[in-house]
């Protein structure tokens, strides 16, 4: 199912629980979607432009098409036919403006989105007291696997190498856009081995269990690449949001402390290249595209080096060692508006959370497919853009560019 965006998603809301044959909307990014109902005595609708609403009937279409009728009513009380509203999907058009209105007078429809039995899913928390009353810490803590041979917890095994051990490693675990126009799909089996030769890297480089590796990219498939293998590595991984300029990155790299840089070569000349000779403490800049490297050094600081050669040489790391599950994973920092950036640190114990709201709260289920607008450079990003989707295995969309509508 594809994702949308609505605000009736959030912790503690009641969802009515559909009959079978019944469908749900979920999707975006750090706010999200789930059921278009809540309680029972209410409709949390999603509004679908250039519908002209009639008393008792599915709407007419500003293009004078009829919407197909869609099944069952959520509320379980109105069939589809006589929804109020009856809101249906439809074709873009610019003669819609930001009110829902269109440039005739027709007033964009507001009203249950009726769903087709085929795509049935029952929503994870229903309108039933007695199931999210009863929620519980330990019961989440209890649904995450842990490593093998009671390792720990890690926050990439439970995103990659759990999916893979389940029999799931050709689900797809995201579905890259790039700017380009190239829809490249990578699996789970496929991004737990890339993340696994990532690990390796840092591993080659003598990047300790601990330390800091910094991600500046953007959306690229090399960043996901990196996160889930530092975090396999047990370093500690922080993502910068790549539009930030050459001081907020040196800040928050000597902030934290970082030893490894995972950037561009074209963020690299731009923004870090002037300040690397205030940033004693970092060993290593690994560029993700190396077409202007050649997979050495690439200036007089000895730092730089091209990730694509060191992922082809070293050994894939397919052992995840023991992990503590109050280790550090994460760090994410503020953005400083009112002084220095302040860093937030993370344990892998988080994925607890990060999986129990995803299900809970945005609803998702394994097999959905969700769009996280969030930025990776910002903990919403991180939190349910790369990490909880993957703990639910989920497939996530990602698109390299900026969002244009006219794109989608």
């Amino acid at each position: 199912m594809i994702s949308a965006s609505a605000s009736s998603a959030r912790t503690g809301r009641t969802i009515n629980e559909p009959p079978p044959g019944s469908d749900r909307v979920t999707g975006n990014s750090g706010s999200t979607v789930s059921e278009v109902t809540s309680r029972s005595s209410q409709v949390e609708s999603l509004r679908y432009r250039g519908g002209q609403r009639g008393p008792a009937g599915p709407s007419t279409l500003a293009s004078g098409r009829q919407p197909v009728q869609r099944g069952w009513c959520p509320h379980g009380r109105t069939p589809a036919t006589s929804a109020p509203g009856g809101a249906v999907p439809h074709d873009n058009d610019d003669t819609h403006d930001e009110t829902g209105n269109d440039d005739t007078g027709n007033e964009g429809s507001i009203g249950i989105i009726h769903k087709t039995p085929p795509f049935a899913v029952t929503p994870n928390l229903a309108d039933d007291p007695a199931r999210w009353s009863a929620f519980d810490w330990s019961s989440a803590r209890d649904d995450v696997a842990g490593l093998p041979d009671d390792a720990g917890l890690n926050m990439a095994y439970e995103c990659l190498d759990r999916h893979v051990a389940e029999g799931h490693g050709d689900r797809v675990a995201i579905r890259w856009l790039g700017r380009d126009g190239r829809r490249v799909p990578i699996t789970y089996a496929a991004l737990r081995d890339s993340s696994a030769r990532f690990a390796g890297v840092l591993r080659a480089l003598g990047v300790a269990p601990g330390e800091r590796v910094f991600v500046l990219t953007g959306r690229v498939p090399e960043l996901y690449t990196a996160v889930l293998g530092s975090l396999r590595h047990r370093a500690v991984v922080c993502t910068l949001f790549s539009a930030f300029g050459p001081e907020p990155i040196r800040q928050r790299l000597e902030l934290g402390d970082a030893r490894v840089l995972v950037t561009t070569s074209s963020i690299y000349r731009r923004k870090v290249a002037g300040i690397i000779d205030q940033l004693p403490d970092l060993r290593h800049v690994l560029l993700v595209d190396d077409a202007d490297v050649d997979g050495t050094h690439t200036d007089g600081s000895g730092l730089v080096d091209a990730l694509g050669p060191l992922m082809a040489a070293v050994q894939y790391e397919s052992t995840i060692h023991h992990t503590a599950p109050d280790d550090l994973a994460l760090l994410h920092f503020t953005s400083g508006t009112t002084g220095k950036p302040k860093g937030a640190m993370h344990v892998h114990e988080a994925i607890v959370a990060h999986r129990a709201t995803a299900r809970w709260a945005l609803d998702l289920h394994e097999n959905d497919v969700f769009w996280c607008t969030a930025d990776p450079g910002w903990v919403t990003g991180t939190s349910y853009g790369i990490l909880a989707p993957l703990a639910l295995g989920v497939t996530s969309v990602v698109d390299e560019a900026d969002f244009d509508a006219e794109r989608w």
